[in-house]
């Protein structure tokens, strides 16, 4: 039922269930993680459950009124989907019913065709059967990850194109050894090469791209501090770290998202966390050079342009230089419609709109609405589009009359974003 009603939240399932689901207990079976797992690694929550619990392998008690990171991404992707609370319910239902034991072996045997994947080896065999997508034979798949990447890639890309998705992450997962260079090497490329398609395909929702594997694969070399692995020098795994990274296709949404992670999760590895924010701080720079703008791309990169918080209050924070480039460019580039983005919907099924203080605050300096009004003037990008700067205008007059509270607009041309159920003029199943 989920492949066939909900085609894309199966495929984000499969592709992104360490963010979704960890372990728990000494049953090891799955359950949901909360939004503030989400991007916490298995091994770090297990640890942390010990001191916890006071016992390492005490089962986790879901907490009422606890968000997990699958409900969160459910309201991140419900407008475009149109999901009704009915489909979110029914979601939910089938997943938790999913998650139940019905009987099943830890090995997998005898489990009813794979009705449940409450134990995470069963994870792909489930997917595997519902998407009838055959197998890999075990043999072609070492055979193509060891030899020359460009075959290898192809290979990739024809078996996800024959709809292997899931048997092939499946191999990669367990891959947990490298004769070589090169063999790590193709199998970081291959991680990467794959975290592109997955990135391209959910642009407007990056944040939900796992990235888990990889992550795990870059600490590898360096994960035992005594001696590295595959290579025989450390030299050599920072020259191909630095050289794939720079190399990276533009605009380089993934590594920096990959980049990002690292920087914000202080992970230990090759590369140290001053060199990975000067990569992804150029990534920011080179792209606002080469683009007239504000797109999806330009907001992403911009959050992913970042060095450890010099506080205690954040694990990281923006670069400062970033920040300066990102409003230079920001104001210099934006559209009439997009304009929207200055613009907040105040209450579920109303028409009330208002102008949103804390953004404005980081484009403009004080006084704030003079500057904004200043920049209204002078601004001859935002002008290009007529009818949308008329009408911010129009709004911004009425708002200021209200001394700048919220006031009842109804938008012909602006589409600021809504509350779930649209407004009350226009409103949405």
């Amino acid at each position: 039922m989920l492949k066939l009603k909900f085609p894309k939240i199966y495929e984000a399932l499969i592709s992104n269930r360490y963010l979704f689901f960890t372990t728990d207990g000494d049953k090891g079976t799955y359950r949901f993680k909360t939004e503030k797992e989400a991007w916490t690694s298995d091994d770090v929550l297990s640890f942390g459950m010990a001191f916890k619990n006071n016992a390492y392998n005490q089962p986790h008690k879901e907490e009422e009124g606890i968000e997990t990171s699958f409900a969160m991404y459910l309201k991140d992707i419900q407008e475009e989907l149109e999901l009704k609370e009915y489909d979110k319910n029914l979601i939910n239902y089938l997943l938790k019913t999913l998650l139940q034991l019905k009987g099943a072996q830890k090995d997998g045997e005898n489990f009813g065709l794979y009705k449940s994947f409450a134990y995470p080896a069963n994870f792909h065999k489930y997917f595997a059967f519902r998407l009838y997508e055959g197998d890999i034979s075990a043999k072609e798949f070492e055979d193509f990850r060891r030899g020359d990447f460009e075959e290898y890639k192809n290979k990739v890309l024809e078996w996800i194109e024959e709809g292997k998705f899931s048997i092939l992450i499946d191999r990669l997962e367990k891959v947990e050894g490298f004769a070589s260079p090169m063999e790590f090497e193709n199998h970081i490329l291959i991680l990467l090469e794959i975290g592109r398609i997955q990135i391209s395909e959910n642009v407007n929702n990056s944040y939900w791209v796992d990235t888990s594997l990889i992550l795990k694969n870059l600490k590898y070399p360096t994960e035992n501090v005594r001696k590295v692995k595959v290579y025989s020098d450390i030299e050599d795994y920072r020259k191909f770290l630095i050289g794939t990274f720079k190399s990276a296709p533009k605009p380089p949404m993934f590594e920096s998202l990959v980049i990002g992670r690292l920087i914000a999760s202080r992970t230990p590895m090759a590369l140290t966390s001053e060199e990975l924010s000067e990569i992804n701080f150029n990534y920011f720079k080179e792209y606002c050079n080469e683009h007239d703008e504000v797109t999806t791309e330009f907001r992403r990169l911009h959050e992913h342009a970042i060095r450890p918080a010099e506080s205690y209050d954040a694990n990281y924070e923006v670069i400062p230089e970033a920040q300066q480039i990102f409003e230079k460019y920001f104001l210099a580039n934006l559209s009439g419609s997009g304009l929207s983005g200055l613009i907040r919907h105040v209450d579920p099924a109303s028409d009330n709109f208002r102008l949103d203080l804390d953004w404005i605050k980081k484009l403009f300096e004080e006084p704030v609405w003079e500057s904004l009004e200043q920049y209204l003037e002078d601004a001859e990008n935002i002008k290009k589009e007529k009818e949308h700067y008329d009408e911010f205008n129009e709004f911004y007059e009425k708002v200021k009359a209200n001394n700048y509270s919220a006031v009842e607009f109804v938008f012909k041309y602006l589409e600021p974003n809504l509350w779930t159920g649209g407004t009350k003029s226009k409103p949405t199943n």
